[in-house]
């Protein structure tokens, strides 16, 4: 990593955020640090990795963890220029080596990110959630159907973490649907192995659709 100026670099966060959602992860990086590659050589890093990874048949990248560099930017010119300059450098980088624009942003809410992204076509719109809670599923369906109201107004929301038991597989493919990007889902479980679910889809209006449900046995 020397030849991209590499460096630890400690998070600082918002009051806001330290308020709303305090987070151990942040908290032991805040205290040891992460890597975080200089800028000006970030474009190299991404060429270099995505080059490599198209080289051995991958046609995409799923992006994750974006938003950790709103809280880097001391010392670089502060939060808005230094995610611009690492959106930038990304976009180029999925431009030369992936034709289909294949990149998925993940964990990447923090406006900086998403005002400075001109090309990125997929956006991750959930937030993690706990499939052992049941509280925790139409929690997580809400939020996400939240967010995609503001995020797909420029971006093709994507609702992500698609978990399908006996109990949810239907709440699941119907509301799912929505997003129009899921079409068909993999189920484990002792059910019944073949079951067509009924799903609308929103695209220019209500259109009746059957999304196909595959069921298999868990060992």
């Amino acid at each position: 990593m020397e030849h991209y100026d590499s460096a630890l670099a400690y998070p600082v966060q918002s009051p806001g955020v330290l308020g709303n959602q305090p987070d151990i992860v942040m908290d032991s990086l805040a205290v040891h640090g992460l890597g975080l590659v200089n800028p000006k050589k970030v474009f190299n890093f991404y060429n270099e990795l995505h080059s490599y990874l198209a080289s051995c048949g991958i046609d995409g990248v799923k992006v994750d963890v974006q938003n950790i560099i709103e809280t880097l930017g001391a010392g670089l010119g502060g939060r808005v220029s230094l995610t611009r300059s690492y959106q930038q450098a990304l976009e180029a980088s999925i431009a030369r080596n992936f034709t289909d624009n294949g990149c998925i942003s993940c964990m990447c809410h923090n406006t900086d990110g998403l005002y400075s992204a001109k090309q990125t076509a997929i956006v991750r719109a959930s937030d993690d959630f706990y499939p052992r809670d049941p509280a925790s599923h139409t929690i997580h369906i809400a939020s996400v159907a939240y967010n995609s109201l503001f995020l797909g107004e420029f971006m093709q929301p994507d609702w992500d973490m698609f978990h399908v038991s006996k109990e949810t597989f239907y709440f699941f493919t119907s509301l799912r649907s929505m997003s129009s990007l899921v079409t068909e889902a993999l189920m484990s479980s002792e059910s019944t192995p073949n079951c067509r679910v009924p799903c609308c889809s929103a695209c220019s209006g209500w259109m009746r659709n059957l999304c196909q449900v595959k069921l298999s046995s868990h060992p």
